[in-house]
This record gives structure tokens, sequence and C-alpha cells, in this order.
């Protein structure tokens, strides 16, 4: 046994207190196994095996040997990988052998990990070679040092609709494009130096189409470094080269108008900025956006927004003189390169003219849309194209804001105040993930009783330095973008944990803005903020503003009715002040209606203005009694104007006079 090449060990079992073999320990060592252990056989001996191949014993070797101890049977494994842990745990494949001896075991093996990575590796390449063999499309040619063909592979039939023996003797640079000649013939002066090239080009097919292909060339050398020509291997592309190029245009240009996007405009742009500035030359550009767009989406549909953009883009075409001055920046936004704008009155003019040439009807179905845009105007001073694109679509955005039909030049403050708006956007959106954007509660009473019957929750920002920031800070910033969907979701879900902690009895009101109500599964995101926190669902109100269901589509109407369907009430905020029909509180689920402050707030005092506040807020309250709607007046502010809406009837109250709004950590300090 000394003497074998492979490693062999007699190993003691160690038995626990029942009797079962949990260890083995190191009885006897060949000086093959002393030198694969890289240990001294003083060392080993007597060691423990757990000790030295902790990874064996992990894999479960230790109850394999046990049981060989146990029943007599050999233990034979072959090609079994484990972690060497004599040499720093790297993967090992072995053959081991175990037999028991009297009370021990003997146990051989042999490292073959050499042995399998060739068996591996030869099976791969036969794999490969099968493979290959048996699916090779791919069209081979055999050239001369001219480039004339001596042998073409069957495939060519089917990938150049030739028969392959008509080639033979033809010139493989005659069977390019003529524009890829000149490469076929790079190709070839390489291929005769001996190396190999690589070249996309197309090669002719009768009727006169092509195929795109890869050709990979490689010379032909004897023992002698003479040149016996060389190998093109031919691989069909044509499929992935029209695919890149269909990518290549969907990125480059508008699949609904055909007009270029952002990437080539600002290509455009620089060039225009390229060719002015050697001279000194000015120029301005011009920014339109189609006015009320979403609007034509909520109410006809999104296909008849698309109508109206297209119609759009091929007005300002037509106004434009050609198709490469107009680019679709973003879903309303289009940008028009005329070429001389060189002074304001240039500008101002063309953007007259543009506002002329769009402003009409457009058909959508058997619905007329009257289109507008608002036009800005930035001029190229040192711009580059981004920050000239920039400020023609700030000013485009100052003169949608004051007005639509119209437009503008750049403001100097626009720039600056998009960029606060930029930071503000990103601010919120961070710490509305921080938890920083909480619900404060007001509270609201019962008029006669002046009993508090639930909370109207307010959004608060609480900011790193402490400063509370109030809706009118964040909220219109938030509803430009996504960020009023996260926001509304986070006080709904706090909302609804507050509720667990206030009196049974009392309710606690939401306010939703119109893009979550438009946007979100507004039934699935009240629903899984009750079930989180085992609300009852009576005890949630949900308010939206009269303006916010000026339009109410189908959506918005299933959406509605499936929140009440669970118990919710729906409650309009800030009545009296927008634009509703009252078809709506005879089809939505309203449950209440809340009177604005505005007309609270002179409703006790003395004058035309009282009496017209006091008429106003007595014909909305028969109106509410009328549909048998609850009600609550908002900015109650003195004891004077409660004591006139009590003699009124309106039911509830909510303003300074009965408390502001308190962060709900005074509730509770388990809802911070």
């Amino acid at each position: 046994m000394d003497s074998l090449i492979d490693p062999h060990v007699l190993l003691d079992p160690v038995r626990d207190e029942h009797g079962a073999i949990v260890d083995f320990v190191y009885t006897y060592v060949n000086d093959a196994a002393i030198g694969d252990h890289r240990l001294t056989k003083e060392q080993l001996l007597g060691a423990h095996f757990s000790d030295l191949l902790p990874s064996e014993v992990d894999a479960g070797v230790v109850r394999d040997y046990a049981r060989v101890i146990d029943t007599g049977e050999p233990y034979v494994a072959n090609s079994i990988t484990l972690a060497d842990d004599t040499h720093g745990g790297a993967l090992r494949t072995y053959d081991v052998r175990g037999i028991r001896v009297g009370g021990e075991l003997m146990l051989s093996w042999r490292d073959v990990t050499d042995r399998e990575r060739t068996i591996e590796a030869l099976a791969d390449s036969e794999m490969r070679f099968r493979m290959l063999a048996e699916n090779a499309t791919d069209l081979v040619f055999h050239v001369d040092a001219d480039g004339s063909i001596v042998w073409v592979s069957p495939s060519a039939e089917k990938l150049l609709g030739v028969h392959p023996d008509s080639l033979v003797g033809t010139s493989g640079v005659a069977l390019c494009e003529p524009v890829d000649q000149p490469e076929m013939i790079h190709a070839l002066n390489r291929m005769r130096a001996g190396e190999m090239t690589t070249r996309r080009m197309r090669l002719r097919q009768p009727g006169g189409d092509f195929r795109w292909v890869e050709v990979i060339f490689r010379g032909i050398m004897s023992d002698d470094g003479s040149q016996h020509g060389g190998v093109a291997a031919v691989r069909d592309i044509h499929a992935e080269v029209m695919t890149e190029q269909a990518l290549e245009r969907a990125v480059t240009f508008d699949a609904l108008t055909g007009l270029a996007r952002r990437s080539l405009a600002l290509q455009r742009i620089q060039e225009k900025l390229d060719e002015k500035r050697p001279s000194g030359g000015t120029w301005h550009l011009l920014c339109a956006g189609i006015n009320g767009l979403s609007r034509i989406n909520s109410a006809y549909t999104y296909a008849a927004g698309d109508e109206v953009i297209k119609a759009v883009a091929e007005r300002l075409v037509k106004v434009a003189g050609a198709q490469d001055r107009v680019a679709r920046i973003a879903g309303d936004e289009f940008v028009i390169l005329f070429p001389d704008l060189q002074t304001p009155a240039d500008a101002a003019l063309a953007a007259t003219v543009v506002l002329d040439a769009v402003r009409g009807p457009v058909h959508v179905g058997e619905a007329e849309v009257d289109v507008t845009v608002s036009v800005g105007i930035a001029f190229a001073d040192s711009h580059t194209a981004q920050s000239l694109l920039r400020d023609a679509t700030s000013a485009m955005w100052q003169t949608s804001d004051a007005g639509s039909d119209s437009w503008a030049f750049l403001d100097g403050n626009a720039g600056v105040e998009a960029q606060r708006v930029l930071h503000l956007q990103h601010d919120l959106r961070d710490e509305l993930i921080q938890g920083r954007v909480q619900p404060w509660l007001m509270p609201i009473v019962d008029l006669k009783t002046q009993s508090v019957v639930g909370y109207e929750a307010l959004a608060r920002w609480i900011r790193l330095d402490g400063n509370v920031v109030y809706p009118d800070g964040f909220l219109a910033v938030a509803e430009s973008s996504d960020i009023i969907l996260d926001l509304d979701a986070a006080i709904l879900r706090q909302a609804c944990q507050a509720l667990t902690v206030i009196s049974q009895e009392q309710h606690i009101a939401v306010n939703l803005s119109p893009v979550t109500l438009a946007l979100a599964d507004v039934s699935g995101l009240v629903r899984a903020a009750l079930e989180e926190f085992g609300v009852e669902p009576t005890r949630l109100h949900l308010e939206v503003t009269e303006t916010s269901i000026v339009t109410v589509t189908d959506t918005i109407v299933a959406a509605m009715h499936e929140v009440s369907d669970m118990g919710v009430c729906w409650w309009i905020d800030d009545f009296g002040t927008g634009f509703s029909s009252l078809s709506h509180l005879r089809d939505l689920p309203i449950d209440g209606i809340k009177l604005d402050r505005d007309f609270v707030s002179a409703i006790s005092g003395n004058g035309e203005e009282a009496g017209r506040s006091y008429r106003l807020a007595q014909g909305i309250l028969g109106l509410a009694q009328g549909l048998g709607l609850q009600t609550v007046a908002e900015g109650v502010e003195d004891q004077g104007q409660a004591e006139v809406l009590t003699k009124q009837g309106w039911q509830l109250g909510q303003g300074w006079l009965y408390g502001k709004a308190r962060p709900i950590t005074d509730f509770s300090p388990s809802l911070q």
C-alpha cells in the first residue's frame, strides 16, 4: 500500500453516545495520500476526517462511509465532484473506493478531473461537429487566387436561387451589388495575403433582388507558403439587416406621423446652428404644442387623439414647406425648423402663420374637434441643440399656461423655473419613498352637537430640516407628473392605518386627484389599503373635486361604483366652484357634498356679498337635501358662520373654529 500511486488511507470510525458513526480518525496514510493532503504523516495520523475535509462532510460522504462499516458493502463512486479542501476548495472530480477492513474503513481515490474535462471537451466538439454537419445551410465558396469560383456548396440554390454548377468559373466580384464590389475586391486582396477578413455585402439574385450576407474570407496557404486561393463562408443576414434598419427607423422616425423623432431633430438643429455659427448669423427655433390633447383623449379615446396628432403634423409640414423641417419631439409637441428666422419679427410672423395653419376642426369619428396649438420661440445665440430645444419647449409651456392659440418668446425666468420644478419633483419623489409625506388630520364636527365625527386627511411634506410644506407648495408639481399617483396611494394607506387608532365611530376623508381617478386602479388601491389594516369600508370617505369629474369616462364611472359597492363613501369637495353637470350627482355614487370655503367666508356678514353667499349656500343645501346627500361646510372660522350654517340645516362643518390639522402622530406615536 505504501508504494501505490493512488492515495490510500485507513479510517477508524468515531461513534456518538448512541453508537452512530459521526466521524472518522486517520490511522494509516500512504505516501500518495500524504502528498495529496499536503500535510505531514504526523499531522494526518490521529486527525479527524471532518476537520481536514469539511466540504466532503457537508456533501454527506461520512454517511456513505458509515454505511460501509455498518453493512460491509463496498463504496464505489465514479466521477463524483467534490470541493477539494486541500487545494483551496476548488471543485475536482474523483473516482472513490471504500471497503471495510476489520472495523476500519480502507479508502482510496483517484483524481480524474483532467480525464473528465477531456471527455467533456470531446463530447462538446463532437456535438458541434454533428450540428454543423447536420444543419449546415450557409453558403461556402472555394475561390482561386484570382477570385474565380472553383466550387460552391449546394445551399447556393436556396440562398441565391441559382444552381451551384452555374457559378463555377464565374467571378466572385460579379456576384456583388455594384456598390459593394470594392468591399469584395478589398477582402480578396487580404485573403491573398493570407489574412482573414469579414465583410457585409449584398449578393445578387435572379430578377434583380439582392440578399444581405456576411462573408468570412480565409486564404489557403501550402506548406511552402504559396497561395492556393481561399474559402469564403457566407451567412445569410438579410432578415437581421432588415430588422436593424426597421429598428433604426423606429428610433429615428415617429410611426404615427412619419416625422423625425427627437434624436434626429436634435441632429438637424445642431446642423443648423453649425451652419449659422461661422458667419455669426442668428436664428430662432419654434416649438408647437397641441392644446387640450389630454382632454380629447379622455373625451373621445386615444384613437381620436392620434387623429388630431396626424392632422396637426400634416398642417405643420404644409406650412413649413418640407417634411424634414418638422419633427415630433413628444406626445403633443413638435418643432418647426424654418430656414431663415433671423429677427424676432421674422419669428413672430412665422409663429402667427403656424397658428393660422393649424387652427381649425379635425374630424374624429362622427365628432368634430376644434384644434389649436401654442407656439414657443427661442433665440439661437450660442446654444447647443439640447439647450435651444429646451428653451423653445419652455416658451411653449409658458404660452400654453397663459392661454391657448398664441405664441410667446422665452421668458428668461422660464428655464430657471423649469429647473426648480424638476428639482422639486426629484426631492418630492425621494422623500415620498422615505415616508416624509404624511396625512395630517383636520376635525369634522356635527354642527348641532359640536362633537367630532371624523377627520379630513390633508397631505403635508415634512422636509429633512423639519419645515412643513403645505399642499400649495408641492401638489401642483406632483399633479404634473406621475408622482401624484404614488402620493395619493401613500396618503390613502396612512389614512386607513390612522382609522385603527381613532374612535370606531369616526371616519377619515381622503382626497383623490383627477389623475389617480382617471389612471389608477382605484378599486384595487382602496381594497388593498382597507384589507391591510382591517378597516370597515364605511369609515373611509373619498373626496374628489367638482372640476375633476367634468369629464367622466365609463372607466371612471365603473371604478367609482366598484368602490361604492365596498361601502366606501364618495364626496364632492369644493362644491359650487366647478362646472360639473348635475347629472353627475344623479349617475355617480355620490354620498355627500362639501360647500366651498369661499361661500362660507362671507355668509355671516352684512351687505350684498354676504346675501349672495347666504342664498347660494341655501340653494346648494336644498339641492343636496333633495338628492338625499350629506353635507359639510368647509372653512368655518368663527361662531357667526357656524350659527348661520346650523340654522340653514348644514349637518357637518370643518375649519379653524374646530381645530387645525394635526400630525397623525398626535393621535398615536405608533403611526410614525
